[in-house]
């Protein structure tokens, strides 16, 4: 989405649909004097400058596409370092999912474990934020391999395969140790590898508990500055990681205990509660396959499934798995109140917020419902050009209107309106 703010007016504009007439709605906006940043759900690792970059360019070459259509191309020149019509959007006019998590001072110190895809893009928005201390999941989990049992099995080492070694008077395996030397499961070692069904194992869901891993010293990743002892304060889930067992596993370890690649049962501290901030709320998103994909919103249902059932097997009493969940889980993203304040930050003039916040975009459900939850200095309009339907609540849009450029016009005009009545009755 994408904010503007005139001379006491601010327009939020979602991303998705500054498309098309995004050219003309953007310049409208800016020639009205309104001041204009985008609020997106969207990231995918990048700075805010580059995805600004991406976002102008692509608003461009729609106009452009559109106005070769039309017979009037030669009205549009095509975006270069000389003639680039939104030069003036900047990056500080972009707030992706985990933009607002800047401003969170305490989180610049902290050790934090760091789940998301591309890993050096997110590696290193983590260095432009300051983060010093923040260590990627796979780093960590490189660095302590029995976190993730099936980890050389996917990296394609057919050195090491995962066996199971059964443990007496437990009744439950260890699960996670990794033979170096392989297993011929074709050959005679075929029953030593497999785990027997009449063996204790065999139907039984009981506490796992981990042969002690490597201190860090032993297996360091280049440029990780992780350590064993030292526990994580925060788990941060920046983008959709690509191998969710992977993070899913590491996440609730550390969320559940300091020391997880302890031996022995481990109990749930309740004193210990830290937090894992997820940046983006969506559970679905449209991708290349005809049918929605997970997004981030799923990661998160993952994950809160898998910290139940293990806080469940530590024992942690049901009436207080709720609390828990709601003290640890941190939301960011649109609709969220922590997004929209992020956006009255960013719009603030000398620290003032604008008396007037408009939000346009396409999603009822995170386009209005952030400017639902601003009172009444924010309102919204609804535009007909991606999720939302006719047949669709509104979620409290004033307007609903065909095109982002008719969405700009119809906000221009209230606040022409609005201004005219002020300075009648001031008179």
């Amino acid at each position: 989405m994408a904010a503007a703010h005139a001379t006491q007016r601010t327009i939020t504009i979602a991303i998705p649909t500054a498309l098309g007439t995004g050219l003309k709605a953007l310049t409208m906006a800016n020639d009205g004097g309104a001041s204009v940043c985008f609020v997106t759900n969207g990231g995918g690792g990048d700075s805010e400058e580059a995805y600004m970059k991406k976002t102008t360019s692509k608003i461009v070459k729609a106009a452009v596409e559109a106005a070769k259509a039309s017979g009037l191309e030669q009205l549009i020149e095509e975006t270069d370092a000389a003639h680039d019509p939104l030069a003036w959007l900047t990056g500080d006019r972009m707030i992706l999912s985990y933009t607002p998590m800047d401003d969170d001072q305490s989180m610049k110190d902290q050790r934090i474990l760091l789940i998301g895809d591309p890993k050096e893009k997110v590696k290193a928005m983590a260095v432009q934020y300051g983060w010093t201390n923040a260590v990627h999941v796979s780093d960590y989990c490189e660095a302590n391999p029995l976190v993730d049992p099936f980890g050389a099995a996917r990296a394609g080492d057919p050195s090491k395969e995962i066996v199971v070694e059964p443990t007496s008077g437990h009744g439950f395996g260890r699960k996670g140790s990794l033979s170096t030397t392989g297993v011929d499961v074709d050959g005679d070692n075929a029953a030593a590898a497999a785990p027997s069904s009449s063996g204790p194992n065999h139907g039984y869901i009981g506490p796992i508990v981990a042969a002690p891993p490597p201190k860090f010293s032993q297996r360091p990743r280049s440029g990780s500055n992780a350590t064993e002892e030292q526990p994580f304060d925060t788990v941060v889930v920046m983008t959709d990681p690509h191998d969710w067992f992977e993070a899913l596993q590491a996440a609730v370890d550390v969320v559940c205990a300091a020391n997880p690649n302890s031996e022995g049962v481990l109990e749930f501290d309740l004193g210990r509660c830290i937090p894992i901030h997820f940046s983006n709320p969506d559970i679905f998103w449209k991708a290349e396959h005809p049918q929605p994909r997970f997004g981030q919103g799923a990661f998160r249902i993952a994950f809160e499934g898998l910290f139940r059932a293990r806080l469940s097997m530590m024992k942690v009493p049901p009436s207080l798995v709720d609390s828990v969940l709601r003290e640890c889980i941190v939301q960011w993203g649109k609709p969220s109140q922590l997004t929209r304040s992020c956006c009255e930050r960013r719009l603030s003039v000398n620290g003032t917020v604008p008396p007037s916040m408009w939000m346009v975009g396409d999603n009822p459900g995170s386009d209005m419902a952030i400017a639902a939850m601003g009172g009444k200095r924010w309102r919204g309009v609804l535009v007909r050009t991606g999720v939302y339907e006719d047949s669709d609540v509104t979620c409290g849009a004033e307007a609903v209107v065909n095109r982002v450029s008719d969405a700009v016009a119809y906000i221009l005009g209230v606040e022409e309106r609005e201004q005219a009545e002020r300075e009648a009755e001031g008179c």
